[in-house]
């Protein structure tokens, strides 16, 4: 008896409402039941269904949208990559099948063959790098042209005609079949010439240019040791100081490790120290136009400084014993996590808010920094008996409870969150009962920061694409809607088994 799966697809489209003029059109790379979907923002099918395994976007989130780019792959589009392995006897030779990718535009246009391993979208130069399984390295503009190809383990684009690249010896590759982690660092030209730097490069560490500058893992023959330099984009030393640890500038700074007593500090882009290495950790939250820095001292002090004055907004010391760190959820939160406690402050250092972990653990992060929020999420008990609320700053209680919240956006003075609600199930094994989520009750939809419906809870699941644009499921169907849960997109995905 043989049997056969029938998957019939019934695609309902339609444009519900017009779209303002500020949210610009964008292209979204979205799953159905079978296939991957690149679709726009308006529910404009961009490509067939079925005709992708996979499809991701590989632009950054600043990218413009009209030069938007994606990685794509079919089920035809699978080769066999050799590789070795260790056993208890020896090495052993496998194979793993890898999903070759092809380069295709925000319309659904593919602009190369299925030959790259992976693709890496460089918006500000213009530039796509793509890795071939044969070793090599391809550098194309946005359209897909080569520019020029060669033995390279990474490419950086330092502008749109100047590259920092590591080369890698195809016949010299890892147990997964890539090139080794290091090479010979070079300058390339606009047409691909190497000038060589003398310097052997991890190119892991390859992958930042900001400021002229691009901090890199090299190999230090006289100490026989690791070190951390910053070239310029011609593959010349910038300065003449090294690092045990270093990142790229932002705000002209730059987190460094000290090679002497490898505590962490602050260095300008001549070298100089602007925070002394008298810290035991350094960090600033770099998806924020102007975060501070947020610096360790031993296990309980830390001072969170201005990054224009480099003058401390304030510094937080925890009591003996405790461990205290800090952070930045959001670009109007500072907080501090110090024992069995959560301090929330303003960025004039201002305690807004204190929360104990017995009264729940404060969440302030959204997935869209729209505007600053005036509301947070406090989770409490353990999963998945969990529930969560909404509150102020001031740690006032503004929602029902919903077994999980989450802050998704703050925008004209109001929150949106996505809540679900669920039961659960209990089970014994070994004499010890466990819960777990009836998936059967999961539900999930919208609500406001008073706890509000905006979209019903009667979604099996919801993904949001942007912050008015969601991909969900519902019974048997699968599309996009917007936060009134208007359907830009729709599919009816069912199967049958047939004699």
């Amino acid at each position: 008896m043989q049997k056969k799966l029938f998957v019939c697809l019934t695609i309902a489209l339609a444009v519900l409402m017009v779209l303002p003029m500020a949210l610009a059109e964008r292209s979204l790379a979205v799953s159905t039941e079978n296939s991957t979907l690149l679709v726009s923002e308006n529910g404009t099918l961009l490509t067939r269904i079925g005709d992708y395994s996979s499809l991701y976007s590989i632009s950054p989130e600043d990218c413009p949208e009209e030069r938007a780019l994606f990685a794509a792959s079919t089920t035809d589009s699978i080769v066999e990559v050799p590789y070795t392995y260790e056993t208890g006897d020896g090495t052993a030779e496998g194979v793993d099948y890898v999903y070759m990718l092809a380069l295709m535009d925000k319309n659904g246009k593919s602009l190369t063959d299925y030959i790259y391993l992976t693709l890496v979208h460089f918006p500000q130069s213009g530039r796509v790098a793509g890795a071939r399984a044969d070793g090599a390295m391809d550098l194309m503009d946005e359209q897909g042209n080569i520019l020029f190809s060669g033995n390279y383990g990474v490419i950086l684009p330092t502008s749109s005609s100047t590259y920092l690249a590591v080369r890698a010896d195809p016949a010299n590759k890892d147990e997964y079949g890539y090139p080794e982690e290091t090479g010979a660092l070079v300058a390339l030209d606009a047409a691909g010439n190497a000038t060589e730097t003398g310097y052997l490069a991890n190119r892991y560490s390859l992958y930042q240019f900001t400021q002229g500058l691009a901090p890199i893992l090299v190999y230090d023959e006289s100490g026989d040791a690791w070190i951390y330099r910053y070239f310029r984009a011609d593959g010349t030393l910038a300065m003449d100081s090294a690092y045990g640890y270093a990142e790229a500038f932002q705000n002209g700074y730059a987190i460094v490790s000290s090679l002497e007593n490898g505590m962490y500090g602050l260095i300008d882009v001549q070298g100089n120290w602007a925070l002394n290495p008298d810290f035991s950790l350094l960090s600033s939250n770099t998806s924020f136009e102007k975060p501070p820095i947020i610096a360790q001292k031993g296990d309980a002090e830390v001072t969170f400084f201005n990054i224009d004055t480099l003058q401390p907004i304030f510094t937080y010391r925890g009591a003996d014993g405790d461990y205290a760190f800090g952070g930045q959820p959001n670009e109007g939160l500072l907080c501090v996590y110090s024992g069995s406690n959560t301090f929330l402050y303003n960025l004039e250092g201002e305690q807004i808010c204190r929360m104990e972990d017995s009264q729940g653990y404060l969440n302030a992060s959204y997935y869209y920094n729209l505007e600053v929020p005036q509301a947070l999420v406090v989770s409490s008990g353990e999963w998945p008996n969990a529930s969560s609320c909404i509150v102020d700053l001031n740690g006032n209680t503004l929602s029902k409870d919903f077994r999980e919240l989450t802050g998704l956006c703050w925008q004209n003075g109001h929150g949106l969150y996505i809540a679900a609600t669920y039961e659960t199930i209990s089970y014994e094994y070994e004499g010890q009962v466990y819960y777990d989520t009836d998936y059967e009750t999961y539900r999930v939809g919208l609500v406001d920061e008073t706890g509000a419906e905006v979209l019903p809870l009667q979604y099996s699941s919801l993904t949001p694409l942007s912050p008015n644009r969601f991909w969900v499921t519902q019974d048997e169907l699968y599309g996009m809607i917007d936060a009134q849960g208007n359907w830009y997109c729709q599919f009816n995905v069912y199967s049958e088994l047939q004699d």
